[in-house]
């Protein structure tokens, strides 16, 4: 809800609420605050007793999974727009292509580590 509140980026070299830099930013904060969660699942995964609170679950899916997962859509979806605003005009479709690569090959990597580390 709150990301609702924030203005659209737009290209800009100041330093405001609605600039691509600020977005980007905050961006990078959304993904600091879901790395905690991503590892306790990674450790949880691979056997570690470290993250004992997700032998629960309840706790494993609402307070932990439900977020992870809604937190990476929201930041995946977020990074296309600043991608594609940032981008000169002429450039704006190699950008949004290029986006669509890195989101695959994110999701390739993660499948991988899964069968992997499984």
């Amino acid at each position: 809800g709150v990301f609702l509140l924030l203005p659209k980026p737009r290209p800009s070299t100041h330093w405001r609420l609605n600039s691509v830099h600020v977005h980007a930013i905050l961006v990078w904060i959304v993904e600091l605050l879901r790395f905690p969660l991503w590892l306790s699942v990674f450790l949880w995964a691979l056997g570690s007793q470290v993250p004992w609170f997700l032998a629960n679950p309840q706790v494993l899916l609402w307070p932990v999974w439900m977020p992870l997962i809604s937190s990476g859509a929201l930041s995946s979806s977020w990074c296309f727009v600043i991608c594609v605003t940032a981008a000169p005009e002429d450039r704006r479709r190699s950008a949004n292509l290029l986006m669509s690569f890195s989101v695959y090959a994110g999701f390739f990597l993660g499948i991988v580590t899964a069968r992997v580390t499984a």
